[in-house]
């Protein structure tokens, strides 16, 4: 059995792996979770006029993944789930996303 970091390990392995396969990068990674938190938080900081705090930017950032997981991805393209992942890929080749 596999113990849930490297289980974990293998999940962001194979999301590398999907950006890859479908021509994408790391800086369109960035791109899409860029426009993710622009569309969330520029009314709000606009309209209250506050600059965002280090607890503010991670939640920020955790919002802007979450949306970006959920609803935005790459034009609509997005990785499988991880509770998929662990049920399907994983399942299969686990060897392949933990080098063993």
């Amino acid at each position: 059995m596999y113990t849930e970091e490297e289980k974990r390990k293998a999940y962001n392995r194979y999301q590398l792996e999907w950006m890859l396969s479908h021509g994408k990068s790391i800086e369109d990674f960035y791109d899409a979770l860029r426009i993710c938190i622009r569309d969330e938080y520029n009314e709000f900081f606009n309209e209250s006029g506050t600059t965002p705090d280090d607890d503010d930017v991670d939640q920020i950032m955790i919002n802007a993944m979450n949306h970006f997981c959920m609803d935005a991805g790459f034009d609509g393209e997005l990785w499988d789930c991880y509770d998929e992942f662990i049920h399907t890929e994983f399942e299969v080749f686990p060897e392949h996303y933990l080098d063993l």
